[in-house]
């Protein structure tokens, strides 16, 4: 099971006992719907996040801003003049972070090629390193 199976899973869970908790009167009463799209947008953005994607992380942020457009005082903004920033941040961000996503990849691609952890590629060459230089010597 990968990490992303638990993470999704975490969230739908999440969302299945607001729905039961709030269906049995133990929240007052919201909007199920926005509150499950808030939840869901919310784990969207965190994951465009933590993976350094800027278009998973401002697309869900742009969508809750419109759906909370009364509550952050900012009505003037929505709909166009908040896409066209949210286009431009994307845009924005791709271009500042593409070295560091080149850099991570390269990173990932250097370590499975390379076998992974330096440390214990050296170790792992020490005995056999030992073992020819007693040959050599016997």
């Amino acid at each position: 099971m990968s990490k992303k199976d638990i993470y999704w899973g975490f969230i739908l869970i999440l969302i299945a006992l607001y729905i039961v908790v709030s269906s049995v009167g133990l929240l007052p009463k919201l909007p199920v719907v926005k509150i499950v799209f808030t939840i869901l947008f919310a784990a969207w953005a965190i994951k465009g996040l933590c993976t350094l994607s800027s278009f998973e992380f401002f697309v869900p942020v742009g969508i809750l801003g419109c759906m909370y457009q009364k509550a952050l005082g900012i009505e003037s903004l929505v709909p166009w003049p908040w896409w066209l920033a949210m286009i431009l941040l994307v845009i924005g961000f791709d271009m500042v972070l593409k070295n560091v996503k080149k850099n991570r990849k390269y990173k990932k691609f250097h370590d499975s090629v390379n076998g992974g952890d330096i440390h214990s590629k050296v170790m792992q060459n020490i005995p056999g390193k030992w073992i020819t230089r007693l040959m050599e010597h016997m």
